[in-house]
């Protein structure tokens, strides 16, 4: 454990209220960058952006994330790692615990905070010289899906042979699907017993855990994408059973005709030939999406302050399509003094709480005021008056 002077510092400089709106939530680096919240049950999960050398590599740092965990309620945070030689690369979590999938050597290992230990659950075999990554992790009823990505052995890492797998839990073991420069995910979530994965170029896949096999869904509709990157999906969220997506900066839905609807994007004005500026009542640079069950989450840039979804928001308010609102109450005040300076990288709901971590903390707002945090808020504040705001059919 690192004690907890070293992970945070002191309150603001400057302090905003402290009765109401957004606060600080007990976590300030000294060094690094937060870039995710998320949890599992009551522990808060925290992970960072540090980088480390590469062994053998000399001159050479790769991402090697820092993982911290704090109860709900409590001040202290552990600082903890599995117990292997290898970085960490990725981390989930849910209800079941805390899972982190490694750089270079294949593995997965469950954490569970409650007991404080580790399980290793899965360590890609290789031969001489070969390696994995862990590139994304997923849950499907209960049973972990993991991409691995890599080399099975040094020859073919010359070669430039690159060897995917999907590794779908099984019992006490594992079944898994390799190909050559294969299927790749970022994210992955399960609907109504169907599993999909964000798959870098590929776009947005249903991937079927009986037989590895993927099948893509439509590409993300024009005039909101270059035509040399019509799939590209960052991230896939679900909210009220429905899937969404972020593909260069906007923010999709999948509907019931089997479509991306844009719910964010609402003017796109022409700079000159094939050149194209889209102004939208979402952040222009979208981060993260999170879900209380009821109004759907974003962050990111321009603003920098996170907003939620008016399209679906329910009482007291009406449905306003496309529409986003600021939850500015007590991130700064009027004098310009805000809660951080830094881009939200990453936003969670736990019970009553949004947290949001942002590069040089982490905040929370009490989902109990956010009716009226939001009643003088505009949902096309960042449109400007000569842009006409564009409904879904």
């Amino acid at each position: 454990m690192i004690p907890l002077e070293l992970l945070v510092s002191g309150a603001c400089e400057e302090e905003l209220s402290e009765d109401f709106g957004w606060q600080p939530a007990g976590f300030k680096p000294v060094s690094g960058s937060l870039k995710l919240i998320t949890h599992s049950k009551d522990w808060l999960i925290i992970r960072d952006n540090w980088m480390s050398p590469v062994k053998g590599k000399p001159n050479y740092i790769t991402f090697s994330p820092r993982v911290f965990i704090s109860k709900i309620g409590s001040s202290v945070w552990d600082t903890i790692a599995p117990p292997t030689d290898a970085y960490v690369k990725n981390v989930f979590a849910d209800s079941s615990g805390l899972y982190v999938g490694t750089y270079r050597s294949g593995e997965i290992w469950k954490y569970s905070p409650e007991e404080k230990n580790w399980k290793r659950l899965l360590k890609k075999e290789v031969g001489a010289g070969g390696w994995f990554d862990v590139m994304g992790i997923g849950m499907a009823s209960g049973r972990l899906v993991v991409n691995l990505a890599g080399y099975r052995d040094s020859s073919e890492e010359a070669a430039k042979r690159i060897t995917t797998a999907i590794a779908v839990q099984k019992d006490s073991g594992w079944t898994e699907y390799e190909e050559e420069d294969g299927l790749q995910f970022l994210s992955a979530v399960e609907i109504s017993g169907t599993f999909f994965v964000s798959a870098y170029d590929l776009g947005v896949c249903k991937l079927d855990l009986n037989s590895g096999n993927y099948q893509q869904l439509a590409k993300f509709p024009p005039p909101y994408r270059q035509t040399d990157s019509t799939r590209y999906a960052y991230k896939i969220f679900t909210h009220k059973e429905k899937l969404y997506a972020i593909s260069h900066n906007v923010i999709y839905q999948w509907d019931e005709t089997d479509s991306w609807i844009s719910i964010d994007s609402v003017h796109l004005k022409k700079i000159e030939d094939d050149v194209y500026y889209i102004e939208t009542s979402a952040p222009g640079i979208v981060t993260s999406l999170a879900s209380d069950k009821k109004h759907l989450f974003a962050s990111g840039e321009r603003p920098f302050i996170p907003m939620v979804y008016m399209g679906d928001y329910g009482e007291p308010y009406e449905s306003e399509p496309k529409g986003w609102r600021m939850l500015n109450r007590n991130w700064c005040t009027a004098k310009g003094k805000c809660q951080t300076g830094s881009t939200v990288q990453s936003l969670d709901v736990v019970g009553d709480t949004l947290y949001a971590a942002a590069a040089d903390g982490l905040f929370r707002f009490p989902l109990s005021e956010l009716d009226s945090a939001i009643a003088n808020e505009s949902s096309y504040y960042l449109i400007s008056q000569d842009s006409q705001v564009v409904m879904p059919k």
